[in-house]
């Protein structure tokens, strides 16, 4: 048995679904390696609801809406608040229906980042890019309410490495046409990895992406 203090979550934890409220602690099996564990929520000194979240105090993070269904059909509209400099990169997800009440859901399978960019195209989350420098696009496919109260996050990798360089900070909306969307990429802070062919240092930017699914992307 193995317990583990604030902030300390394994990484073998991250496919675990179990919600914890500040100061919970359950007995779980991992599903990497089956070893047991003693899980605590992130921040298990700060009361919920309360005046400060549960999440260690950060930066760089994002925050968005996104609609969680459950078995009947049903949903409801919820924030999502993914990653930030906390003060090292995270890739812990926290929910909340009103700000005041928030659960930790885990951790994306993508790597601890901050400054991504996040947009929702079709329905759907997408997380763009992120320090340390990554140009990946990963996409939340559906957030669900399970019977015994808890989430389930369905993410997909859409692709590892996008025409773009690596970056962080960019701007990313979503532009709706009479026959179709597209996703626009612009600007941010980027750098090809030093030993690319295409390596131009690292620096701000004013290059424009577009894309109509988020996997190939056109200058």
């Amino acid at each position: 048995l193995e317990q583990r203090g604030r902030g300390e979550m394994d990484p073998t934890h991250e496919h675990d679904r179990r919600l914890l409220r500040p100061g919970e602690q359950i007995l779980t099996i991992s599903p990497v390696n089956r070893k047991v564990l003693r899980i605590f929520s992130e921040n298990f000194d700060a009361p919920s609801p309360g005046s400060l979240a549960p999440w260690w105090a950060r930066y760089g993070h994002s925050v968005d809406i996104v609609n969680a269904m459950d078995n009947s059909g049903g949903s409801i509209e919820l924030m999502i608040l993914i990653g930030g400099f906390a003060p090292n990169p995270m890739n812990d997800i926290w929910l909340s229906h009103d700000s005041n009440c928030w659960n930790f859901s885990g951790h994306a399978p993508f790597s601890p980042r901050a400054w991504h960019s996040t947009v929702t195209f079709k329905g759907k989350l997408l997380v763009l890019g992120g320090t340390p420098l990554v140009n990946d696009v990963w996409q939340l496919n559906s957030l669900k309410i399970l019977d015994d109260g808890m989430f389930e996050l369905d993410w997909t990798m859409l692709v590892e490495k996008a025409e773009w360089s690596p970056r962080v900070g960019a701007g990313a909306t979503v532009l709706k046409s009479s026959n179709d969307s597209n996703i626009f990429l612009m600007g941010g802070f980027a750098g090809w990895p030093r030993d690319d062919p295409k390596w131009d240092g690292e620096r701000s930017r004013n290059d424009i992406w577009v894309s109509s699914e988020g996997i190939s992307w056109q200058r």
